[in-house]
């Protein structure tokens, strides 16, 4: 409530049926990506405050339900975020408690890719941050990419649309130098010995 989305995309009409398979391939990349970080979330919610601190610091926006594309995996971590904002019951169990009867089987399956890892939060928090970095950086880059095509329609049409489609690729862009930014310090930390 009252944040500014960090990533902007263009309407969803406006890039029907524009998904090169580079593309795809990204699409699947996030999916994995998405998963990784829920199965780990959704063990242990609490995580949450320590990657949002490190997003922070790099002054990017805290994790929020439209880092995700998959709108499944959006619901798992609503009732992550939801189960950090109460007080009632364990985060985890609150969680998945919250999770709707319908998505419980998909939950179990993101649940499972992180079984038989230990949680470490030394090593961990770094990995979870990085993972949210590269699924921010795809998705920028991503409609960065839509941005352009749009852009070339509306030179010939509209230039309001092009003015804001500009202004657009620049935010994008101001965030992934940020991203990028992150990126290369969280490497140079975990390369410490």
């Amino acid at each position: 409530p009252g944040m500014q989305a960090e990533i902007e995309t263009p309407t969803q009409e406006a890039a029907a049926g524009w998904m090169s398979s580079p593309e795809v391939g990204k699409a699947h990349m996030l999916e994995r990506l998405e998963e990784h970080c829920l199965s780990f979330l959704m063990r242990e919610p609490e995580m949450l405050y320590k990657i949002n601190r490190a997003l922070k610091e790099a002054e990017l926006q805290p994790l929020a339900e439209e880092d995700f594309q998959n709108t499944v995996h959006q619901e798992f971590l609503k009732a992550v975020l939801q189960s950090v904002d109460q007080d009632t019951l364990n985060p985890v169990s609150f969680a998945l408690d919250h999770i709707p009867f319908s998505l419980l089987e998909q939950a179990e399956a993101v649940l499972k890719k992180s079984e038989s890892v230990s949680i470490d939060a030394e090593h961990l928090i770094p990995d979870l941050v990085r993972t949210i970095l590269r699924m921010r950086e795809t998705k920028l880059q991503s409609s960065n990419n839509q941005i352009r095509f749009l852009m070339e329609e509306a030179q010939e049409h509209n230039q309001d649309e092009l003015i804001q489609y500009n202004y657009t690729i620049q935010k994008n862009s101001q965030t992934l130098l940020r991203i990028h930014k992150a990126l290369v310090s969280s490497d140079l930390k975990s390369a410490k010995p």
